[in-house]
């Protein structure tokens, strides 16, 4: 069920200014990038040598 805003905010909510909202979402953004970058270079040093291990391989086997 699909309502139209009335334009109305509920009680104790307000809108957020431009800048509020540019923190909030370059905060978020930063946070993501680091993320990513913190997980490639785990799966590039995990994955550097080419070498897998015995847990790896068995989830290689069942997943073809």
């Amino acid at each position: 069920m699909k309502k139209n805003w009335d334009g109305q905010f509920q009680s104790g909510l307000q809108e957020l200014s431009k800048e509020e909202t540019v923190a909030i979402v370059g905060g978020e953004s930063l946070w993501f990038w680091v993320g990513y970058g913190v997980g490639l270079m785990g799966y590039a040093l995990t994955h550097a040598s080419g070498a897998q291990s015995a847990g790896q391989q068995a989830a290689n086997i069942t997943l073809n």
